[in-house]
């Protein structure tokens, strides 16, 4: 049996690496809406400079930061659904590999409970033929 010291130092232990997969985890999440909000869409259609607008009458210019500006939520949208589908198949993924250990573990339960069924069948089957009586011995 552990010491209650030892197991205060695993479930410590284990608190402590769950906090930290959250913070990583939620930094890496701040981190990827980040670029797919403020970074990306800059880089792919950058805002347009005086030298794209000259000459141009004023609704030609605000036409053209309308669509600059459409092109820029387009890309937005398109990478936070894809990144929303990467979290929903992580979480699929998650889910699975916690069910296949759960099912693991209800199979390893099965095998023990089935050894042990076996050993206690065995001390029974041990135990009668030691009580029956000589007269009732079994014929081989």
């Amino acid at each position: 049996m552990k010491s209650p010291t030892h197991q205060d130092r695993a479930s410590r232990r284990r608190w402590l690496s769950l906090t930290l997969a959250v913070v990583v985890g939620a930094t890496l999440l701040a981190a990827a809406l980040w670029l797919c909000v403020a970074v990306l869409p800059q880089r792919l259609y950058p805002p347009l400079s005086d030298a794209d607008l000259t000459g141009l009458s004023p609704a030609d210019q605000a036409a053209r930061h309308e669509g600059r500006d459409r092109l820029q939520n387009d890309v937005r949208t398109t990478l936070l659904r894809g990144l929303a589908a990467l979290l929903v198949l992580g979480g699929a993924g998650i889910g699975l590999a916690l069910l296949s250990l759960q099912l693991l573990q209800l199979l390893l339960r099965l095998v023990v409970v089935r050894i042990e069924l076996d050993r206690l069948l065995e001390i029974l089957d041990t135990a009668r033929v030691a009580r029956r009586p000589p007269w009732r011995a079994r014929s081989a």
